[in-house]
């Protein structure tokens, strides 16, 4: 599609006829995709993902030599790591898959629809499409990968970007940030989430809260948002 960087993608089931399936919904899809490789093993789509630089891995579960879920421990290795997305028949796997950091798992027979939002989500994510947000901060210049935030809270006339080790504030308004960058959810009137760095939700004392990976903080849920965000975790389940 001209004006358009292709996305590559990489195919990994050690099923043909899923392989198949996936190809021919890929191609209803009519962006700018394309199928790079596809791979019968977790093993080969390691080999296949670094040879062809994919951007995104569809990733089975249950496969010889290397299962996916090793796989995917050793494509977040690669420079630059591909975004992957699970692929697979089972539904147990889901909160494993959020500690490997995927963006999205996907219940087989895949619907179109479902891959459509999944791949939608996994290109917010690309290496080579870093977004970055310009902080100033105590006379001080930052330039922060928008991937390295897990929330925007806002408090008082301020908003706090969290990072793993790192906070930093804001004077643009949650709103504009959730109007800009649409991989971050709303789940309360003064925070915004991450979708990537999400890992369940937990109720403490009554009331829920979202989890996050390699941080320990908790984020409330408020009641009015808290069905769209049990409708997140319900699309990889």
């Amino acid at each position: 599609m001209q004006g358009k960087q292709t996305i590559k993608l990489l195919l990994a089931d050690d099923e043909p006829l899923a392989r198949q399936r996936l190809t021919r919904l890929i191609n209803a899809l009519a962006e700018d995709y394309l199928i790079v490789a596809q791979a019968g093993d977790g093993q080969e789509a390691v080999d296949l993902a670094q040879q062809h630089q994919a951007d995104i891995v569809l990733l089975d579960i249950n496969m010889p030599a290397l299962d996916g879920m090793a796989a995917a421990d050793a494509l977040r290795q690669l420079t630059p790591a591909p975004v992957l997305i699970f692929v697979t028949a089972y539904d147990q796997h889901a909160l494993a898959a959020f500690d490997k950091q995927a963006v999205d798992y996907l219940l087989k027979p895949v619907k179109l629809e479902r891959l459509q939002q999944a791949l939608n989500r996994a290109r917010q994510w690309l290496p080579n499409k870093k977004q970055i947000i310009q902080i100033k901060q105590y006379n001080q210049l930052y330039h922060i990968e928008l991937a390295d935030i897990y929330y925007f809270r806002a408090e008082q006339k301020y908003v706090i970007a969290r990072c793993q080790k790192n906070e930093f504030l804001l004077e643009q308004p949650l709103i504009q940030l959730e109007q800009s960058h649409p991989q971050f959810i709303r789940i309360h009137r003064n925070a915004l989430v991450a979708s990537q760095h999400l890992r369940g939700i937990k109720k403490i004392a009554g009331k829920p809260y979202v989890l996050f990976n390699n941080i320990d903080e908790k984020l409330e849920i408020s009641r009015r948002h808290l069905t769209e965000i049990m409708r997140f975790f319900k699309n990889w389940l």
